[in-house]
């Protein structure tokens, strides 16, 4: 019998335990991707959860309640004046979306709208509010904020000289 065969191979065996990515060529990857067994796949973090959802581009945000406001749990999104989350553009409809909270998750689901609703920019019909997720309403755009992020917010707000300028009474600190 050929010396080569009865020989141990351990470096087969360490190349096919490594999991190998299309881009890397071959090369093996020595981290497993982030997110566990989806890449991209947001981890859970109970110290920074969804606290408000704001309108992109303005200042303009809704806090996400903690008890309910007529005691069913669900609140609507939409153009119409019954609406929680009162929204205004042509592409929205009078009850366009639902926001319900089921245990410690937030969830925004499509009332079957012709525009539906999307999420990071992708169409779907319903998906879990995670921090920094942008929800598509109509022409809308919400981005789903943590106390965390508001604060990084306000910080880089304040490092650039964005927002409101202090009133002249603020400012001689009177």
């Amino acid at each position: 019998m050929d010396r080569r065969a009865q020989r141990p191979r351990p470096h087969l065996a360490r190349r096919r335990s490594r999991r190998t990515h299309p881009g890397l060529r071959g090369r093996a990857m020595t981290t497993p991707l982030p997110g566990g067994e989806r890449f991209g796949a947001p981890q859970p973090d109970t110290h920074d959860a969804v606290v408000r959802l704001r309108q992109w581009g303005t200042d303009r945000f809704w806090f996400l309640p903690h008890a309910p406001l007529d005691g069913s749990g669900e609140w609507l999104i939409g153009t119409s004046g019954d609406c929680a989350f009162r929204v205004t553009d042509r592409l929205s409809a009078r009850k366009h979306a639902r926001v319900a909270r089921e245990g410690e998750r937030w969830w925004v689901r499509d009332l079957g709208t012709p525009h539906g609703i999307r999420r990071d920019g992708m169409r779907c019909r319903e998906f879990v509010i995670t921090p920094g997720v942008e929800i598509g309403i109509g022409a809308t755009v919400l981005v789903a904020e943590t106390a965390h992020s508001v604060a990084l917010r306000g910080f880089v707000q304040r490092i650039l000289g964005w927002g409101a300028l202090p009133s002249s009474s603020a400012a001689r600190g009177n």
